[in-house]
Order: C-alpha cells, then structure tokens, then sequence
C-alpha cells in the first residue's frame, strides 16, 4: 500500500522509472488517470505528467479490459493486484497498489508495469524450438536416448523405447544406461560417454559397431555421443544425447 511521497522522494522515483522500460501512474477513485511516467510512454508517443479525465481502460486492448480494471477495483478495495496485459502490440506485467492520502483513505490506485514482451517472444521461441526438436526427435527410425552425467537415463525416445521393448519411458528412466545396452557392448559405451560428458569443446564423437542394439537385434550399429545443453550452468555438460 503506498502513501503520498514528499516531493524530492518523488522525483528521484520519477527519474529512475523514466530510465527503465516500464510506466508507472496513478488513478482517482473513479479510476480516472491522474498521472503517468516511465521509459515505455516514448514507444507509444505519450507524454509523462499529469493527466485528467482519462479512463484507465483506454491504456490496454479491449480484450484485457475487464482483467485491467477488475485489478484497478481490487486496490481500491485495499487489496494488490497482480495481471499481465497487452497494448499496441506490447506485452507487461502489472502490480497495482491502493493509493492512500497519508494515512487517510484510499484516494485511488497506483500501478506500476514493466514491459516483457522481448522476454515472453524469447520464451515463445524456445518453446516452439524444443516442440520442434521433440517432434524430430520422436519421429527418428533410430534410438535416441538422452543420459545424465552420471549415465542414467533421462528420456528415449519411441523407437528406442520399441527396441527395449518398453512400453513408456517411466519404466526405464532413472537406470542406469549400461543396464539397457548389450553387455558386449558395455564396456565401449561406458568409455565413449565417461569421455564426452568431461569435453565442453568436442561438439559430436561418433561410434560404429557389429553386433547387437539395445534390444540383442544383429547387425551393423551407429551410435552418437553429444552434449545436449550448455544453458544449464556455465558451460558445463550435464549428460549426452544419444
């Protein structure tokens, strides 16, 4: 809940928020814009200050109206509210507080939102990109499995799962990967991953082999060792794809 500030605490306020990609403004009690400000106002052409008679509603698509000022009434109320919202092609992330006069009543509402819409297309792409390397991955004629640095396994993939005659992935996940590879082959597989999850500059190491597959079917066998995300932690490999 926020108080009226004293006017040099307000405009330190004012300057700071005018540097960062937000807006933050106030309402009357009937939810009337009396101010704005912020780094954001540049993009939509609006000018900071004070401002009268304009509904709150104005300032968001039509389609986040009711959510806007459902939040707006709820500090009114006394309570904060939290809500994301659109305008003009611009996604934010909203907090509105009521507004007290001193320690009188609630005169009105304060919010403040920051503008996250690089954040969230950020967030969008990388989910459509792992639906994408899943579908590939799913779709693969070839066992594909997915180990931790420890040599357990995290995932597999349908064809390797028909392989091992498995009928889902819970049954297998958690054990450890030599258990599922011919035994013949054990001793291989185990140098071949000890040695690719301690490489953070080997971008793929590659094994041929004759004998039998995970599942004791002969014939000739291509195995592929990689380290599948560097995100996690300052360049440190956290297992292989397989």
């Amino acid at each position: 809940m926020l108080h009226a500030a004293t006017p040099i605490a307000a405009e330190h306020l004012i300057k700071l928020v005018n540097q960062m990609p937000a807006v933050m403004w106030s309402t009357d009690a009937d939810l009337q814009l009396t101010s704005r400000t912020g780094g954001v106002l540049a993009v939509f052409d609006h000018l900071p200050g004070t401002v009268d008679g304009i509904p709150i509603g104005t300032f968001v698509d039509p389609e986040d109206r009711e959510t806007v000022l459902a939040a707006h009434r709820a500090a009114l109320g006394g309570q904060s509210a939290f809500y994301e919202t659109r305008f003009q092609g611009r996604i934010f992330s909203a907090r509105v507080e009521p507004l007290r006069d001193g320690s009188g009543p609630i005169v009105g509402v304060v919010g403040l939102a920051f503008d996250i819409t690089e954040r969230r297309r950020a967030e969008d792409a990388l989910r459509e990109s792992e639906a994408r390397l899943r579908t590939i991955i799913e779709s693969e004629p070839e066992c594909v499995k997915l180990v931790d640095a420890q040599g357990r396994l995290l995932d597999m993939n349908p064809a390797g799962l028909a392989m091992v005659q498995a009928d889902c992935i819970d049954v297998l996940r958690g054990l450890p990967i030599v258990d599922i590879v011919a035994p013949e082959h054990r001793a291989a597989f185990t140098e071949l991953h000890e040695g690719q999850t301690q490489l953070a500059g080997d971008p793929r190491r590659a094994i041929a082999r004759r004998g039998r597959d995970d599942s004791g079917t002969a014939g000739n066998h291509a195995g592929h060792l990689a380290p599948p995300d560097r995100r996690a932690g300052l360049g440190r490999v956290r297992g292989a794809v397989l």
